[in-house]
């Protein structure tokens, strides 16, 4: 019987982190209106579209810059503060997952990904920047 209990106890002791450290991730995972109201709460938000470059050409969300490779990514957050928001997106999460997982390595502690990229964004009809650069 107490042989039982403490296997309980230590699955708990394994499964308990797991889960925080999954709530942890989820937090700063929004979907499309979430992440919209996040983003203009913040006076002048770094966001940040991994995209290809054809595509952002297309459209994206206002105020966007680009960074289609990791290197990109890490050039431009350099001189950011490690506590800064920083919101990210791709067309339609994979890209972005994967430049939120370097940047939270790096340190940094407020990546916000956009739930189903700009796909769901503009499901929602939330705005897009369609103006296109020459």
């Amino acid at each position: 019987m107490q042989n039982k209990a403490l296997k309980w106890v230590l699955l708990l002791m394994l499964f308990i982190p797991l889960t925080s450290t999954f709530a942890q991730s989820n937090k700063y995972k929004l979907k499309a209106k979430k992440y919209y109201h996040k983003l203009n709460a913040k006076k002048d938000p770094l966001i940040i579209d991994t995209r290809p470059a054809f595509k952002f050409q297309e459209n994206r969300i206002q105020n966007a810059v680009l960074a289609e490779e990791i290197e990109d990514l890490l050039k431009l957050v350099k001189i950011v503060p490690k506590d800064e928001p920083i919101f990210i997106y791709c067309q339609k999460g994979d890209r972005s997952q994967k430049a939120a997982e370097t940047l939270k390595e790096k340190g940094y502690t407020k990546v916000y990904e956009l739930k189903g990229g700009l796909l769901k964004w503009m499901d929602a009809g939330l705005p897009l920047d369609t103006v296109k650069y020459e």
